[in-house]
């Protein structure tokens, strides 16, 4: 049995202490009283029991599906990773059978980020299905309301405590259960609202409660006051009084559920403008006749515009993979010497991966990573980062991705059927990427070096090697190119088209002399301003009129071309400041700096490939599973040159401190 908490005293408390008095001078008014505030089952507080810990053999962690396949290759060893397809399935299982805050506390004892991964919007509300509204007899109004509602919810607990955000969600989850009209849910609201209700309104609710209580003894001792209307009256001052009660005890709460914590939601309890806009929005849909045929119009048109997803780019895998050169290792056949071979923390197999594939992937995961090791002049075991580091098979993977670093859990995972091709180097240097964060700024706060966050936690010799490998990455001169529309037309000038003709009419040699000049100009109006703020405003203001001024140009050019050659072009080429790598990684990302292929860490982890790629070449080795597929989006040429030599800096700076971790 769980402890009661003193929330809850509190609450029995006062509404005993009511209706006692209330009993006292008529018990049939009491009764009305507490079905009413009984009823008010945001009044009841939450305990939540504390659960017991569960011992857990340590020497053991196949899952129950790898015991009862026997398997003997494709199992689990070392330590427990969790957050696998498997174990998400299993907790999802259990959570959906009880979304409680104790099987929540469970699975938090055991893996926070599991926890929070799990305990999400979708999960909580799995059960909400407007079909099966409709089937219950539940209004349109009401279940086109809630779908409002729920859409208003924080999508996960994110910003929120963990604890806090199942509380609050649960809770209305099991108020919108008992919804059956638009009155109830209109009324489920204002009870949500009084919750969110602000302390400074405690004093103004409590006089109320005694103006109600007075004139309740009142009608009681003098049926004179009220006459024939006695009963009408009693009721309606009991409602009033209930009411008041109701706002006085959940104000001396302080919001027990953290609806008040949820934005959107929050919001439209707490403003009258917003909620008869919500009301309004409710009447969209007059009968369950046009909810349904609008949906089937909306999932139609969807089913058109969504056509087979192509991704940006695809690596090129090798029709039959090989590895030569390299040093020879004896055969490993169980997880248990990949894992000692390696100083892993831990080895995983999904349930799909056959003893067949996962001999497959110990043995050639194995030697590719025994060629990285010889690349790196580490010992095998440092390519455990401290015997912290975790390899998957098949047991998490996503999408079309042939493998990914998950940090949370510090594991690489390696999909079924080619994860091994190819990626082995990409997905150890996040690794690296993150054990480097970890040790030097002697944090873990699962943040990347490469993210440049608090670069000034580290050794300046690792800060400088940084930077210049940035620099070598992003730095140099390229030709890029700029979209444009071949119908726009502006009125030229003579002098335009002399100069035009005067640069042989090549469009990149036109843009690059009319932006040289631009930056000339600017940069002498510049140096006439003395005042220094005077300055950097202008030249904010000047950064901005150059977008617009290069955008221009790019234009002219193409119609120009267009006029004199009588050919259209959309692409317009310049000299860029930046590196080809780069400029390509920046078309990948649509220009959005930074997004993924253009960010420092993919940037860096692509860069470090081909590093590996080229040390493979000159020592005459192939190694497909460790690296692969390398074209137009990585470094080549003299680029390739310049980051190798970076690289090469950069490794230099920060491979002993991965030297130190282990004497093994």
């Amino acid at each position: 049995m769980m402890e009661e908490t003193p929330l809850s005293k509190v609450v029995v408390s006062t509404r005993s202490t009511m209706t006692k008095k209330v009993s006292e001078k008529q018990p049939d008014i009491a009764k009305i009283l507490m079905e009413a505030t009984t009823d008010f089952s945001l009044l009841d507080a939450i305990s939540l029991s504390t659960p017991k810990n569960q011992d857990i053999d340590p020497s053991d962690v196949r899952t129950d599906v790898q015991r009862k396949q026997q398997k003997q290759i494709s199992y689990d060893c070392g330590e427990k990773i969790g957050g696998a397809r498997k174990d998400i399935e299993e907790w999802k299982r259990k959570f959906l059978d009880n979304p409680s805050n104790e099987v929540l506390s469970e699975m938090a004892e055991h893996n926070l980020h599991l926890a929070t991964e799990l305990a999400n919007k979708k999960i909580i509300f799995s059960w909400f299905d407007m079909e099966e509204l409709f089937n219950k007899g539940v209004e349109i109004r009401a279940a086109y309301g809630m779908s409002l509602l729920i859409r208003r919810l924080p999508t996960n607990s994110k910003n929120l405590n963990l604890i806090e955000y199942m509380d609050a969600l649960s809770f209305i989850s099991g108020e919108f259960k008992r919804i059956t009209t638009f009155e109830q849910l209109k009324a489920t609201i204002r009870r949500f609202s009084i919750l969110v209700t602000p302390q400074k309104d405690l004093e103004w609710y409590e006089n109320m409660y005694n103006k109600y209580s007075k004139q309740y003894e009142l009608a009681i001792e003098s049926q004179k006051t009220y006459g024939d209307n006695l009963e009408v009256n009693i009721k309606r001052l009991l409602t009033n009084m209930r009411n008041s009660l109701c706002y006085v005890m959940a104000i001396l709460m302080q919001d027990p559920f953290g609806l008040s914590k949820l934005g959107t939601f929050s919001e439209l309890l707490l403003s009258d403008k917003k909620y008869r806009s919500f009301i309004t929005s409710t009447e969209k849909f007059t009968s369950w006749t046009k909810y349904f045929e609008e949906n089937k119009k909306r999932t139609e048109q969807a089913a058109k515009n969504k056509g087979p997803r192509k991704s940006v780019w695809e690596r090129e895998l090798p029709v039959e993979p090989k590895r030569t050169g390299g040093r020879e290792i004896e055969e490993i056949r169980k997880p248990e010497q990949f894992q000692e071979f390696f100083g892993l923390r831990a080895v995983e197999f999904g349930h799909w991966m056959s003893d067949d594939y996962g001999r497959a992937h110990l043995i050639n995961s194995s030697r590719a990573l025994v060629d990285l090791a010889d690349i790196l002049d580490i010992k095998d075991k440092h390519i455990s980062l401290g015997f912290e580091l975790a390899f998957a098979f098949g047991a998490r993977g996503k999408g079309k991705a042939l493998g990914h670093y998950d940090r949370g859990y510090n594991v690489i995972n390696l999909t079924k059927e080619k994860g091994s091709l190819g990626i082995a180097a990409h997905e150890w240097f996040h690794g690296y990427d993150r054990f480097l964060k970890k040790v030097l700024a002697k944090t873990d706060n699962m943040e990347l070096l490469t993210e440049g966050k608090n670069l000034h936690e580290l050794p300046n010799d690792v800060i400088i090697a940084f930077h210049e490998l940035m620099g070598a990455i992003k730095d140099g001169e390229s030709t890029d190119y700029v979209e444009v529309n071949p119908l726009k037309r502006y009125n030229l000038r003579n002098a335009t088209y002399s100069e035009f003709k005067a640069l042989e009419c090549d469009m990149q040699s036109f843009v690059d002399h009319r932006m040289k000049a631009f930056d000339t100009r600017i940069k002498k109006q510049l140096e006439d301003y003395v005042s220094d703020s005077v300055r950097k405003n202008a030249e904010v203001r000047y950064a901005r009129k150059r977008v617009k001024e290069f955008r221009l140009t790019c234009e002219i050019a193409a119609q120009l071309h267009n006029e004199i050659n009588g050919e259209e072009v959309y692409l317009v080429p310049y000299t860029s400041n930046q590196t080809l790598y780069y400029n390509t990684s920046l078309r990948l990302d649509k220009r959005k700096v930074g997004k993924y292929w253009s960010s420092n860490v993919e940037l860096t982890a692509r860069a470090f490939e081909a590093y590996i790629a080229t040390k493979l070449k000159e020592r005459n080795m192939r190694s497909d599973y460790l690296v692969y597929g390398l074209d137009y989006i990585y470094p080549k040429n003299d680029e390739l040159f310049r980051i190798n030599m970076a690289m090469e800096n950069f490794l230099e700076a920060t491979l002993p401190f991965l030297r130190e971790t282990t004497s093994h």
